[in-house]
């Protein structure tokens, strides 16, 4: 329990041998509940090499109110969105870290696929294939500049709304997402 990056956070959960800890070539079996700022986390796996987390791999679920919260805190950029539930197979593999197997919603729309994010760059590269078979796309209003949820910022007539880009979000990673 305490903060990170800013966020209130809490933990708990529970894992192999105690011994175990100090061999960094075995996986550690590991299944942990978590909470930073509103959104919440649940993971059950294995981390090899548990300093370093030299290597995942497991289940994990997110949830929260906004996906471009968790960003922050993970110092990514993400939209806005509406509220989201996913779950998916995570893996580290040197740098990469992956979320494959996706499956889940924010807002109204549904959501699967892949993602990975490459953090060795100066500037992590965020890469994903998504799909939706019912997407509402105000749910990725923030896509646009727009906060789910929120009124539209829109002038009259406009297409875009009329708030400012934010750059150093923006500049925080380079992304090549399809959807």
């Amino acid at each position: 329990r305490g903060t990170a990056k800013g966020y209130d956070f809490a933990a708990k959960g529970a894992g192999g041998g105690l011994l175990s800890i100090q061999d960094d070539s075995t996986p550690y079996p590991l299944k942990l509940e978590a909470t930073m700022g509103e959104a919440k986390a649940s993971f059950n796996g294995t981390i090899t090499g548990l300093v370093a987390l030299a290597a995942v791999d497991g289940r994990v679920t997110l949830a929260g109110r906004n996906l471009g919260m968790l960003a922050d805190a993970l110092n990514l950029s993400f939209p806005d969105t509406a509220p989201y539930k996913v779950a998916g197979a995570l893996k580290r593999d040197g740098s990469v870290w992956s979320l494959g197997k996706i499956k889940g919603t924010v807002g109204k729309s549904d959501l699967g696929g892949e993602m990975s994010v490459d953090v060795a760059p100066k500037r992590p590269t965020l890469k994903g294939k998504l799909r939706s078979d019912l997407l509402d796309i105000a749910d990725l209003g923030g896509l646009i500049g727009e906060k789910p949820g929120e009124p539209d910022p829109k002038p009259e007539g406009k297409l875009l709304p009329s708030e400012p880009i934010n750059l150093e979000k923006l500049r925080r990673v380079d992304a090549d997402v399809t959807l």
